[in-house]
């Protein structure tokens, strides 16, 4: 899908709402935005410190 906008702040937050579906190849900015998104979320799920706080449910 190829959209035209005046920026991408509004479209990071709809964009990971498409979970592992989505892939964004353009713009630069967008892109680098939903790296660091995932990176934050990652450390949550490097270890079993999530699990064994009781946060985990599955």
């Amino acid at each position: 899908m190829m959209v035209r906008v005046r920026g991408t702040d509004e479209l990071l937050p709809w964009v990971m709402s498409h979970g592992p579906y989505a892939k964004v190849e353009a713009p630069a900015e967008l892109r680098s935005a939903v790296k660091g998104w995932l990176a934050g979320m990652s450390k949550y799920y490097r270890s079993d410190r999530f699990a064994l706080a009781g946060g985990g449910r599955g």
